[in-house]
């Protein structure tokens, strides 16, 4: 399919057929594994994975060099809302994806962000002070990260999606984005995806266990916790 997408990709020809026919392939993808799931926890997993929300109303597609566009459209985004709190939910969150927080903080200096991400073995936690101070001056706001793993393997965590969603703290209106890495944004292909009802409903599935209740175990596996402020 990427192939295949890569060729025409350059015009319109077939380009809806081809989107489509990979549609049905994540579908019909998601009904196997469903099947296989086994468990609850596998079945909101690959439900989360394989989202039925991505179409053309309501998903902005980013190609190979439209970094630029990407980033408007997340500033785009955060200022239509102008909202006070952000959660990220990102497992590959790394110290160096702090630029586009940083351009949120100029427009809300008195945003306040919660990340939950896996720092894995090669960053240590402290290492995310240092990243927001490359690119914050004398910024108010709060930036809080916790990071979780399994506690036989500091590398995996039981999250795989990014989610970002805004909140107003006093109404808890919500809205919120399903996308790809920071880092792949515009080095790939992808697309960045407004949350419908469920998708939110997923993503605060996701911060109410990991986050409010700070979930022990999953599937019998203990799951171990870092908090870090950073200021």
């Amino acid at each position: 399919m990427e192939n295949l997408y890569e060729k025409n990709r350059l015009s319109n020809f077939h380009k809806d057929l081809i989107r489509d026919i990979h549609k049905a392939i994540l579908y019909n993808l998601k009904v196997v594994l469903s099947l296989a799931a086994g468990t609850k926890e596998r079945f909101e997993l690959i439900n989360r994975l394989i989202q039925d929300n991505c179409t053309d109303i309501n998903a902005t597609h980013i190609r190979v060099g439209e970094e630029s566009k990407a980033f408007q459209y997340l500033k785009n985004w955060f200022t239509k809302y102008k909202y006070d709190s952000l959660r990220i939910i990102d497992p590959y969150f790394s110290p160096k994806d702090f630029n586009i927080i940083k351009t949120f903080f100029d427009i809300n200096n008195d945003l306040r962000v919660s990340i939950l991400t896996n720092k894995g073995s090669e960053i240590e936690i402290e290492d995310y002070q240092k990243g927001w101070n490359k690119v914050s001056a004398d910024l108010t706001g709060e930036i809080s990260v916790v990071s979780f793993c399994y506690e036989d393997d500091k590398n995996s965590c039981p999250v795989h999606d990014r989610w970002w969603v805004l909140v107003d703290s006093e109404t808890n209106e919500q809205t919120g984005l399903h996308l790809n890495s920071l880092s792949g944004l515009g080095k790939r292909e992808c697309d960045l995806i407004l949350l419908d009802t469920n998708g939110l409903k997923s993503a605060n599935t996701i911060w109410t266990d990991y986050i409010v209740n700070r979930r022990p175990r999953i599937e019998g596996r203990k799951i171990n916790y870092e908090r870090y402020e950073i200021h």
